[in-house]
């Protein structure tokens, strides 16, 4: 399971600014990978969808959000999957598109940060894991989602990652951003190479390592770096093997899966992965 981080899949500084060559070449590493085994990719929203929900003030707290707020932020998602999903096609990979709504219950909620996958489609869930077995490569993305009684929010990708490592056996969890990792400090001290939960939350909760000053740089109403290492403790606990990697090094992607890594390691089931 890999997640394309929106600093890798845009140039969050600018808005609506659509790196393609980038995800181009990760295509191509992640086409080796699928070549083996069953691929699942989310995508963040980056300079499109956080864009707009600052604009529009939205948040991944359900509320009465502005309706022509919230339809502003979901095309704008939309707009940039279809980017994402042709993008991949040309770099090798046969993407097939999963709209998180087809994946939760939108009476079940808050479910951005489930304790429990009573939020999600079980069935649905499980399908993308045959889809992905197929051949086809599942793509799920980060979204603005409605939640009944007149209020919506924001569904991150990395809630999503959280979401579906509850309910399928993954193997690895990989979160692709624009630094090699995470660091002692915010000005990109020293690289930590491992970690595990416990660290997890605690850099999370303090914001230590956290934010290093260029990674997923921009506006970000999902809760940015913090979210991510907060979601990869979780699915450390699970005893997937969590990777922080450079995505704009798509190499380093194929290499976790041949033992070989080269960034932050958040570790669950021992599987020998090499420093």
């Amino acid at each position: 399971m890999l997640k394309l981080g929106g600093s890798i899949i845009t140039d969050k500084s600018v808005p609506l600014s659509f790196r393609r060559d980038a995800v181009v070449a990760l295509a191509g590493a992640v086409s080796t990978v699928a070549e083996s085994e069953p691929v699942i990719l989310v995508h963040g929203g980056g300079s499109f969808g956080h864009h707009y929900s600052v604009i529009h003030d939205m948040h991944t707290a359900p509320a009465r959000y502005d309706l022509k707020g919230f339809c502003t932020v979901k095309n704008s998602m939309v707009h940039l999957h279809h980017l994402v999903l042709d993008a991949l096609y040309e770099g090798g990979i046969l993407p097939y598109s999963c709209p998180p709504s087809i994946l939760v219950h939108s009476s079940d909620v808050p479910y951005t940060e489930p304790a429990a996958p009573g939020g999600m489609a079980r069935e649905r869930v499980l399908e993308t894991y045959t889809i992905a077995s197929s051949g086809l490569c599942p793509v799920v993305y980060g979204d603005a989602m409605w939640c009944g009684n007149g209020t919506s929010h924001i569904l991150s990708g990395d809630a999503i990652m959280t979401m579906l490592a509850k309910l399928l056996d993954i193997r690895l969890a990989i979160f692709a951003t624009d630094v090699d990792g995470l660091y002692t400090g915010p000005d990109l001290g020293q690289l930590i190479r491992r970690a595990d939960a416990k660290t997890a939350y605690a850099m999370a909760g303090s914001g230590r390592g956290a934010a290093p000053a260029r990674s997923d740089g921009g506006s970000d109403v999902t809760g940015g770096m913090a979210r991510k290492v907060r979601a990869a403790g979780d699915i450390s606990r699970m005893g997937t093997d969590v990777f922080f990697v450079n995505g704009n090094r798509p190499h380093r992607i194929s290499d976790i899966t041949r033992g070989i890594y080269e960034g932050t390691l958040f570790a669950g089931k021992s599987r020998g992965v090499e420093a």
